[in-house]
């Protein structure tokens, strides 16, 4: 498996964390911009390779709750999705996009 996919539960509510948020927070508010990808594994190789400004969502679609929190990191609010280029990650897109989430912020995507 890629990644563990642990469940949520009352104290573990996976839709609103960000993996790597406390790591990532100062790097974000110096590029003024923070990197939000879609699995733990995916923000870990980016921290590895140098990029610190990433975090990510924990196996589950993207929640406005979590974009909102990637973009409080950056002071002009800009979070740019890097998410997998298949029909999960353009279906996020879409819904966030319908529901007026990313209108709210400077929500960029890239594949």
């Amino acid at each position: 498996a890629k990644y563990l996919n642990s469940r949520e539960s009352d104290v573990f509510k996976k839709s609103e964390l960000l993996y790597a948020l406390p790591v990532a927070r100062s790097a974000a508010r110096r590029a003024d911009a923070v990197v939000l990808v879609e699995g733990y594994m995916d923000a870990i190789a980016l921290h590895a390779a140098g990029v610190e400004n990433v975090v990510a969502c924990l196996g589950t679609a993207i929640s406005e709750a979590q974009l909102e929190m990637a973009a409080r990191l950056s002071p002009s609010r800009v979070v740019l999705l890097s998410l997998d280029a298949d029909e999960a990650g353009r279906a996020a897109v879409r819904r966030l996009a319908q529901r007026g989430t990313l209108q709210r912020l400077d929500a960029r995507g890239a594949t």
